[in-house]
């Protein structure tokens, strides 16, 4: 016990924490160049802002910058309401923490060709679970947020082959793409999520965005390693299941962070 009482003092006896405003350029750039190592959390505007500050040559960057996951659900589990009803909560799961405002958080979700419910029953099913939640849980949007999502809506409601639904708040949007096309749209946030499609996991990959860094499988397991080899190659972080999305867990976006925060001192 004392000894854990030790460590633990020693710990905190070694920690200070400094805290800049982000128009404070001169003390940022004196951090910077003190700095063994910097970790960046955050946008593209945050990870630009210390990026291009003045830093020592051997100075390390571990960048945890701007990223967008989705979900995908294979025929084989969607084939009763009970695995739909299931589908609904894991998806709530990991939609409504944080709002969306984290990039483990899905926005799109690709439904297997071959299911036995339409995108639209999908759809009314997970807009049950979505307004349940929304009850206990208010959404703040800002007002470029709410103008997004009034205008997708009026491109989705515009359309033959697509359709939205709703709380007359907005406290959450399903948006739904009927073509035969699977398109994975860029994230709205405040609670809104894209369904549509796909007639082969392998025509996936081609149309993930870049930058993807999780993908929330609800598949039967014997697919998952065949899912798994298929889109790593489009450079994917992270399979988790459904409904653990937003488990943080270690490697994060490819990174194992301690590998990066030690030194390493070799002797002959």
């Amino acid at each position: 016990m004392d000894l854990l009482k030790f460590d633990l003092n020693l710990l905190l006896n070694s920690t200070l924490v400094v805290y800049t405003d982000k128009k404070d350029i001169e003390s940022q750039n004196k951090l910077s160049k003190n700095a063994d190592i910097r970790i960046v959390w955050g946008g593209i505007e945050a990870v630009n802002s210390v990026v291009n500050l003045p830093k020592k040559i051997n100075c390390r960057d571990v960048i945890f910058g701007p990223k967008v996951s989705l979900a995908f659900a294979s025929k084989e589990n969607l084939r009763s309401l009970k695995d739909l009803k299931k589908l609904s909560k894991l998806l709530s799961d990991d939609v409504f923490p944080f709002n969306q405002a984290g990039c483990n958080s899905p926005h799109n979700l690709i439904i297997e060709k071959g299911s036995k419910f339409s995108l639209t029953q999908i759809a009314k099913e997970i807009s049950k679970e979505f307004d349940l939640k929304s009850k206990n849980n208010p959404l703040f949007s800002n007002p470029i947020d709410r103008y997004n999502i009034l205008n997708k809506k009026f491109i989705y409601q515009s359309k033959k082959d697509s359709d939205v639904f709703g709380d007359k708040k907005n406290e959450w949007n399903i948006f739904i793409n009927s073509s035969n096309t699977a398109k994975v749209e860029d994230p709205i946030y405040c609670r809104s999520i894209f369904i549509s499609k796909i007639n082969n996991i392998s025509k996936l990959g081609p149309i993930l965005p870049n930058n993807t860094q999780s993908f929330g499988l609800f598949v039967a397991k014997k697919r998952k390693k065949e899912i798994v080899k298929t889109l790593s190659e489009y450079g994917v972080d992270r399979f988790p299941d459904l409904g653990k999305m937003s488990l943080y867990q270690n490697p994060w976006d490819g990174y194992l962070p301690l590998q990066q925060m030690v030194k390493w001192i070799s002797t002959s």
